[in-house]
């Protein structure tokens, strides 16, 4: 019995359709900095969530609406904070959840111009 080696494949983009030829999901690199990302779509070809990296490999999931604006996001930045971030129907975001390295919490509402109008911090 032959032993078989398992050899990567490489390419820069990996795109699966279902049996009706339309896209479903793409897995690939942004063009700008190269971090990877995952794209699903639905019956009607919109994107409803990317899974991917940022810049300096910072993890971030946005999902979207039916209207293809962003409608909720998740991530963490550089400095370390966590977040979740709810859009409104423009894609503006609108309620700011956010939980710092050292343990302490914060909520903010802004308005359309990203006016803080409310906000609460630990």
């Amino acid at each position: 019995m032959t032993k078989k080696t398992r050899r990567p494949v490489e390419t820069t983009g990996l795109e699966l359709f279902d049996g009706r030829g339309r896209r479903r999901a793409l897995l690939s690199t942004h063009a700008k900095d190269g971090m990877p990302f995952l794209a699903l779509y639905d019956d009607e070809r919109r994107q409803r969530i990317v899974l991917g990296l940022e810049a300096g490999g910072l993890p971030a999931v946005t999902m979207y609406g039916d209207s293809g604006r962003a409608s909720l996001g998740c991530g963490m930045d550089d400095q370390g904070r966590v977040g979740l971030t709810l859009f409104d129907r423009d894609g503006n975001p609108g309620i700011l959840l956010m939980i710092h390295p050292d343990g302490s919490r914060a909520v903010q509402i802004l308005d359309h111009n990203l006016k803080v109008l409310w906000s609460a911090t630990e």
